[in-house]
């Protein structure tokens, strides 16, 4: 039975790619459920005690600040469905191995099709490969999915290449998810690790122009951030989001 939708809310469906293995591999989850460790434990404050700055602010690290937040929090996160093994060969050569044979966890990308992509050597792999994806993605009419690495996890072994894909007519197939691991990297990433970040955006047209500063409403916008010392744009400018 499908959700029960309330006012302005809209439905994205992650779907498994045969029905064979409904129930197999983790869901995806609001992003907001994954927060990472390193967050969780950073302190609010610089040297962990409330202060104010000569500048006239508080000493807020980056746990206090909101865009940082609503970044790490949007969409939803797509989990490793499976626990995958890195191991380097003596000749070099990479070897991934995967412990169930219903989902082949990595296929391989030509160094061809990025020949021109500046890859940092001596940190990641020079070979893209490719994490694949249990979940066929559907959202509503009018919506796409921008496909991200899991943002702010620097902690992350791999590092996934974005993409954007019109998930309401593309619904079908999953989207699969090309990938560089570090170059030094020997291991298991166990099931569950955050692999993708996937946000449900919807499509408009734009179009561009640079703004008069001298604007009154700008002047008395930029005005309301200095009547207090924190917490400025939290408390006077940021809209609430929310993924279930």
């Amino acid at each position: 039975m499908g959700k029960k939708l309330k006012k302005k809310q809209k439905l994205i469906e992650f779907i498994p790619w045969k029905p064979d293995v409904e129930g197999l591999f983790s869901p995806p989850v609001p992003a907001s459920s994954m927060l990472p460790d390193w967050y969780r434990g950073q302190s609010m404050y610089v040297d962990g005690q409330k202060a104010v700055t000569e500048k006239g602010d508080i000493n807020h690290t980056v746990k206090a600040c909101m865009p940082v937040l609503d970044a790490m929090t949007a969409g939803y996160i797509i989990p490793l469905p499976q626990d995958l093994s890195v191991e380097i060969e003596p000749s070099g050569e990479r070897k991934y191995r995967w412990p169930s044979d219903v989902l082949t966890q990595i296929s391989s990308h030509s160094l061809g099709q990025v020949s021109s992509l500046p890859i940092e050597s001596g940190v990641w792999s020079p070979e893209p490969m490719k994490l694949n994806n249990p979940w066929i993605i559907k959202t509503p009419p009018g919506y796409s999915t921008l496909f991200l690495h899991p943002l702010w996890r620097e902690d992350l072994p791999f590092r996934c290449f974005s993409g954007f894909v019109d998930t309401d007519t593309y619904n079908f197939n999953p989207v699969n998810f090309p990938f560089l691991i570090k170059n030094d990297f020997c291991g298991i990433i166990p099931a569950g690790t955050p692999m993708i970040q996937a946000i449900p955006i919807k499509r408009t047209s734009f179009v561009s122009m640079t703004a008069d500063v001298s604007d009154p409403e700008w002047y008395k916008n930029w005005q309301k951030t200095r009547v207090s010392f924190g917490h400025r744009y939290k408390n006077r400018f940021r809209q609430k989001k929310e993924y279930k």
